[in-house]
């Protein structure tokens, strides 16, 4: 008995011992590529990067808070790769070649932006300039676009992204978003906002977009670039057609050759991800 018990405490020494020597290895080679920048492609990154890890074992880690948040996070060696939704600025450039970082661009992906609306808002529909009257705080009744009598509440994320940079520059023009409006950090934080108010416009990414869709949040309005243009709801095959009118390019900012082997693999493996999506 005593000899049993004696050999059941060997074994369990010899098992613990191979799991200290084992583990501490194991979670020292676990490699990770770290992704910071545009709000807007966070979900998009963050799914393929899942998928990345699963056949690789690379684990990826994915970071909002804006794309010069991730020029900055870059230049302090705290990404590999800036998520962009929009090109690098001159200011961003300077600043990369300050910290002495190598940059390369890559055009990732056209991404549709969707103008959503509260789901009560028995609108369809609206032009390039019913957005820009209603956005610039020009509009105050919905009314005035065939809705309901409610008062029009703009929200919008923080000025200085690359998705509200782009909205503003290719429907607002030489105007500016209302004074009024309501500014968010996140874009769950807009659609939850639009949730909460009958009279609330506001855009998204189209991957955000369809996700406030589909947990009820948000309704989609189609958009016209003009009265004589057709309606249109962003979607993948109007992506493709290039017929949607509000279409953001979506870049990444990293290395190029002189990245890491795995940093190589997961841009090429995204690019082939999102080509086939």
């Amino acid at each position: 008995m005593r000899k049993s018990v004696l050999m059941a405490m060997s074994l369990l020494f010899l098992t613990s011992s191979l799991l200290v020597a084992v583990c501490p290895a194991q979670v020292e080679s676990t490699e990770i590529i770290r992704l910071k920048g545009a709000n807007s492609m966070v979900n998009m990154c963050d799914r393929i990067g899942r998928e990345f890890t699963k056949s690789s074992g690379v684990r990826v880690i994915v970071a909002g808070g804006g794309t010069a948040a991730g020029f900055d996070a870059y230049c302090d060696k705290a990404c590999d790769i800036v998520m962009a939704s929009r090109k690098m600025n001159s200011k961003e450039n300077q600043q990369v070649s300050v910290c002495g970082a190598k940059v390369q661009e890559v055009l990732v992906s056209h991404e549709p932006v969707a103008i959503v609306v509260n789901r009560a808002n028995p609108v369809r529909e609206l032009t390039f300039d019913q957005v820009s009257r209603l956005l610039s705080g020009e509009y105050k009744k919905w009314t005035q676009v065939g809705g309901a009598d409610n008062p029009v509440v703009v929200v919008t994320s923080e000025g200085h992204t690359g998705t509200t940079t782009f909205v503003r520059e290719q429907i607002l023009g030489e105007s500016f978003f209302s004074s009024d409006a309501v500014v968010k950090n996140l874009y769950f934080e807009i659609l939850k906002e639009i949730d909460r108010k009958p009279g609330a416009i506001g855009y998204a990414g189209l991957t955000d977009a369809q996700f406030g869709v589909g947990k009820g949040l948000v309704k989609i309005v189609a958009l016209k670039k003009d009265e004589q243009s057709p309606a249109l709801i962003p979607s993948l095959q109007t992506v493709e057609e290039k017929d949607y009118p509000l279409l953001q390019p979506l870049y990444f900012y990293w290395p190029g050759d002189s990245a890491r082997k795995s940093v190589k693999s997961f841009v090429t493996f995204f690019l082939e991800r999102v080509g086939k999506r």
